[in-house]
């Protein structure tokens, strides 16, 4: 059996020629897992820095979980707010426009 390398097929890509802001992303995740931070920023930063920050967040709810004290609530001002919804819509922009260069 071999193993899945994380080619598969985009239908945005197939049907526009245009990359997806994901596309890369299971590569990125694949690569993560075997370790390799550089290969997974370099097939799609979004998805890498995503999912290590979802590990980072997994690890704080197993510890507050067993530690109450480390329990955190976030308290966002709406000007916080819409700064944080600003960067993520600039983060998720940016990463288009490297996935299409990146597929040219």
């Amino acid at each position: 059996m071999q193993a899945y390398d994380g080619r598969g097929v985009c239908a945005l890509l197939e049907t526009t020629g245009v990359a997806c802001p994901t596309c890369g992303g299971t590569r990125a995740v694949l690569a993560l897992g075997r370790g390799d931070l550089t290969g997974a920023v370099v097939e799609n930063p979004l998805v890498a820095a995503g999912a290590v920050l979802l590990a980072l967040w997994f690890l704080h709810a197993a510890a507050a979980t067993a530690l109450p004290r480390l329990r955190v609530t976030p308290h966002l001002s709406a000007v916080e707010a819409r700064g944080l919804r600003m960067a993520a819509a600039a983060a998720f922009a940016v990463t288009w426009v490297y996935e299409i260069i990146r597929q040219a």
